[in-house]
Order: structure tokens, then C-alpha cells, then sequence
């Protein structure tokens, strides 16, 4: 018999409940300003919609208040309206969100968050030219394709992978590593990537599995984690499983500290876990909130405006759009190529630090925190990287 915790994990596995869109403000037939459509792709249904939701909202709010400054682009009033599309974080319908939303002529995207969304979309937003900001996809073949119109407000996955494998070995003085991944291509990339930065001493890793990302049986993987007594469990997946590989280890006795990445420092996470999920380490991109650049501000409004759900995406979301925003006044034009010019060569103070991009749309000296579970709570255990 299932508990509530895994009925609740495996509904989350494999919800595809299609949500609506977003709902925006309608512009009026009277107003003769421009409008302006930047579009939104992201997860909003399924074990990732409160997250997208939050993203969602935050562009929302970017361009709300871009609209309150009055802006103009080419000395003509233009007011931006959010076209918000849910890509399920699936890769076929990223690419038909995609075609979407460059059908429906929006002059840039923020999206998507997934990887593999963002990986199906870009060909299709670099055939149209606009361009596409990710707030959250770190799988470095994004910004390998030679594409002058994808860029990412979050570092890749090849610095996650350094940084993880540091934390578990200067700080953590891990002796005994197991490696599991699911089988998508951002779990394998991330646990690969591990893997690698382990590669000083082969002894270290002492299991490694790969499973199912639509599974929640942990079964084999963990018989031979009995045997191999790991002293730490890295996982390289989404949230939903990462939570049912915890309550597994702790219902089997497996006595292993986790360290996860993939949006597991989220709420979602600990309500999935309950008291099983303490002492969980997490690795996510930037810096913790509080200690972001006009945080209590953007707290504040959000609030104001949505409530008191900020997931932990929201923030770098928001900067992807005004970013995109801040590359339009400086191009003075919606034209695509200027707007990609501008974007290679903007520098912005934004919530999430400051954002400039390389020559590939990468982001310049990103900023990596580990957190740990306690008390139902994620509090930061240590920050990598510039701020």
C-alpha cells in the first residue's frame, strides 16, 4: 500500500494536465500605444506548474512595471503585453509552444526552464531570429550550437558540476560516492559531468545506477547501495524523484547524505519528503535570496500582486525580462537583429546580480549556493562564484 507521500509523488510523475495560460491585462481598442508581445514558455501544469507559475508571474510584473515608466521604442508610445504558453516540459510541445509564440509575433521569449524544452525551442526562435532567454536551462549544448540569439541568465552545467563535486570533497570529505541519474538527457549530462570532477581518485564513486524518469522504484539501485554503504548520494533528475529516492533511502536504512540539483530547492520538495527530507543538500544557481540585490523590493511587489509564493526561478525570470527590456531601450528597435546585438553587449545590474552574456549567450561569472534542508526550510550552506 502506497503512502500518502508516494501516492502524492507518483500523481506528480505523471501528471500532463494542460492549465490555461496566464491571464494579462487586455489593452484597450482606445489605446493607440504599440503593443508589444514578449512571450513566456515555461511548465504550468504537471510536478513543475507552481514553479512556472511563479516565473510566469514574475515576467508579468517586469512588464507591468516597464509599462508604468511609459516607455517608447523609435520615439512612438509602445505598452508590452505577456503571452504566457505552458510547454509541460516536454520537448515535443516546447517546439510547438515555440512555434507559438513566433507565429503570434512576439519580439522575444523568456523560456524555457527545462533543459530539453529550451533545446527544442531554440531552432525555432533562431530560424525566426528573436531572441530567447532562458531563466533557468543549464545544459551547455543550448548555447553549443552556434546560435547569436540563445542566451541563459544561469550558469551551465559543466560549473555545477565542478562546484557539486568540490562541495562533496573539500567540505563534505565524502569517501564513498554513489551516483544515480534518471534517463534524460539533463540527468545523464549533470551526473556525467559529476562524475568527471571525481575522476582524481576512481575509488571515491562506488555505485552508479541510472533509472526510469517516469519510475519511483528505486529498487535495484538501492539493494546495491546496502552493500556499497555510500557515505553520499548524488542525484542528477527532477524534484519529484529525487524525493522519492530520499524517502526510499531513509525507508530502507540507507544511511547517505543526498545532494541533488534539477529544482529540488523548491517548496515542493519538503512537502513531498516531510520529516524524511532533513538534512537534504541542494545545489541551485545564484545566490540565496535574501541576499539578492533589492530582494525585499521585489518581494514586497510580488507579494502585492500574486501573494506569497516566489518560487525559487521567479527572481531570475524576472531579470530575463528586463534584460530583454533593457536591450530594447538601448536597441531603440523590435527589430531582431538589433535586439540580439544589444543583448551581446548589455551589461544589467538586475535582482540576480549583474548580467552580461559571452560571446555564446552564456552567462558571465555565474554564482552557485548549496543549501541544506532543515526544519522544513532550505537555508543556504555555502555560496561559489562571483556576486
Amino acid at each position: 500500500m502506497k503512502t500518502p507521500a508516494a501516492a502524492l509523488i507518483a500523481c506528480l510523475l505523471g501528471l500532463a494536465i494542460l492549465m490555461p495560460v496566464l491571464a494579462v491585462e487586455p489593452v484597450s481598442a482606445a489605446d493607440t500605444r504599440k503593443v508589444v508581445t514578449i512571450g513566456y514558455a515555461g511548465p504550468m501544469s504537471g510536478d513543475a506548474a507552481s514553479l512556472g507559475l511563479s516565473m510566469a508571474q514574475a515576467v508579468e510584473l517586469a512588464l507591468s512595471e516597464a509599462n508604468a515608466r511609459n516607455p517608447h521604442v523609435g520615439g512612438k508610445p509602445v505598452v508590452f503585453k505577456l503571452l504566457a504558453q505552458d510547454d509541460r516540459g516536454e520537448t515535443r510541445t516546447a517546439a510547438l509552444v515555440a512555434d507559438y509564440l513566433v507565429k503570434a509575433g512576439a519580439v522575444a521569449v523568456v523560456g524555457h526552464w527545462q533543459s530539453i524544452a529550451s533545446l527544442s525551442g531554440a531552432p525555432i526562435y533562431h530560424a525566426a531570429g528573436i531572441p530567447q532567454i532562458s531563466p533557468g536551462s543549464s545544459n551547455r549544448q543550448l548555447t553549443a550550437n552556434g546560435y547569436s540569439n540563445i542566451f541563459r541568465v544561469v550558469g551551465h552545467d559543466d560549473d555545477i558540476g565542478q562546484r557539486v563535486a568540490q562541495y562533496a570533497l573539500q567540505t563534505l570529505h565524502a569517501k564513498r560516492i554513489a551516483i544515480i541519474n534518471d534517463d534524460t538527457v539533463y540527468g545523464t549530462l549533470l551526473a556525467n559531468l559529476f562524475a568527471k570532477n571525481l575522476s582524481q581518485d576512481p575509488s571515491l564513486m562506488v555505485a552508479r545506477h541510472v533509472v526510469s524518469s517516469k519510475t519511483s522504484d528505486f529498487n535495484a539501485a538501492l539493494e546495491d547501495l546496502k552493500i556499497q554503504k555510500p557515505d553520499l548520494v548524488f542525484f542528477g533528475g527532477q524534484v519529484a524523484q529525487a524525493a522519492a529516492l530520499q524517502l526510499n533511502l531513509k525507508r530502507t536504512g540507507i544511511n547517505a547524505k543526498l545532494i541533488a540539483a534539477g529544482g529540488v530547492v523548491s517548496p515542493i520538495y519538503p512537502k513531498l519528503t516531510g520529516a524524511a527530507g532533513e538534512g537534504t543538500l541542494g545545489v541551485a544557481t545564484g545566490l540565496p535570496q535574501e541576499k539578492m540585490n533589492g530582494w525585499k523590493k521585489f518581494q514586497e511587489k510580488f507579494i502585492a500582486a500574486y501573494g506569497d509564493h516566489i518560487d525559487y526561478y521567479a527572481p531570475f525570470a524576472y531579470d530575463a525580462t528586463n534584460v530583454i527590456l533593457a536591450a530594447i531601450k538601448q536597441a531603440d528597435s523590435l527589430l531582431p537583429a538589433q535586439l540580439n546585438n544589444a543583448l551581446h553587449n548589455i551589461k544589467y545590474q538586475g535582482l540576480t546580480g549583474l548580467i552580461s552574456f559571452d560571446a555564446h549567450g552564456n552567462l558571465n561569472n555565474p554564482t552557485y549556493t548549496i543549501f541544506q534542508l532543515r526544519g522544513g526550510k532550505w537555508l543556504p550552506e555555502q555560496s561559489f562564484g562571483s556576486k
